[in-house]
This record gives structure tokens, sequence and C-alpha cells, in this order.
């Protein structure tokens, strides 16, 4: 993470990250170290092993299954990371970056399909965003409470399998 740090401090001073609307600007240092975080943790590949299999892994299931962002997350993740990948190309820090930054271009619409659709989400993700969409706030012990009643009567919240309830593009269903 070290090394992802580093090169993020380099990017944002380099003409791909201007290029960037200000909203992905903003995003771009969550998107990065999460996707990096991702791909370290869940499929166990430094930046100098990742590929594009385990890049479409972790941008078609690992996140929309796990991140709990909004959608301007999602909308902003391809066009961040393909600019990441292109300055990663130009300082030559990852082989076959710039493999990498069409592979994320060529992701882009599904990336944001799979994390509105809920058949896409992990059992944890459903219950943390019902659990906030309940008021429950993750530093207070209600969301304590709340996991408690969660896995006592998981037919009690079945809402959370059918989606109803759930935020999609800044509204609630």
């Amino acid at each position: 993470m070290e090394r992802i740090c580093t090169w993020g401090r380099e990017f944002v001073r380099s003409p791909y990250f201007d290029k960037l609307t200000e909203e992905q600007k903003k995003k771009s240092e969550f998107v990065i170290v999460s996707f990096s975080e991702h791909m370290y943790l869940t499929h166990g590949l430094p930046p100098e092993k990742w590929n594009e299999p385990a890049l479409e892994d972790c941008c078609l299931n690992t996140l929309p299954a796990e991140m709990v962002a909004g959608e301007l997350y999602f909308r902003s993740l391809s066009p961040v990371l393909s600019a990441f990948f292109q300055f990663l190309a130009e300082k030559r820090l990852v082989k076959r970056a710039s493999v990498l930054a069409e592979k994320m271009r060529e992701l882009d619409n599904q990336v944001v399909e799979r994390a509105l659709d809920l058949e896409y989400w992990n059992t944890e993700k459903r219950v943390f965003v019902a659990a906030l969409e309940a008021g429950v706030t993750a530093t207070d012990e209600e969301m304590d409470a709340f996991l408690d009643s969660f896995r006592k009567n998981p037919p009690a919240s079945e809402l959370l399998f059918r989606g109803v309830g759930t935020v999609e593009r800044g509204r609630r269903k």
C-alpha cells in the first residue's frame, strides 16, 4: 500500500489526473486504494501481478459484492482506474498497465450495472445497507442490536433479499 500511496501522490500531479472530472478527482484516492486493497487481500495480487482476469473479477464481482459505496464511486471506478493505469504505463511501474486501462474502459457500464443490482451484493453488504437505511449508524450500539436481530430472525429481514428499501441512484425504491 505504501507503493500505491506514493504512486497516487505522483498521479494527482499528472495530466491523466487533470483529465478527470472534479467528482472523479474527489473519488480517485478512495477508488485507487480500495481497488488495490481488494486486488491484494481478496485476489492475492500485488500491483506487479495485476492482470486482466483478476481486474475483471475484482471490478465485476468483488467490488459490487462488498463495497458499500454510492453510485458515484462505481461511476468513477472505470475513468479513475483507466487514468491511473495509463499513468502507471507511462512511468513503466506496472507491466501491461496500458492493457489494464483498456480492459477497465471495456468494463465501465457493467461495473455500474452490477453495483446497483442487489443480485451481486453479498449478505454482509445487504445487511449493512439495510441497517443504514433503518437509521442505524456503524458507530453505535444499534448496529450490534440490528445484527443480533438479523442473526436471530432472518425472515424478519427478508426485504434485503427482495431489494425493497435499498438505495438506487440516490433514491429509495
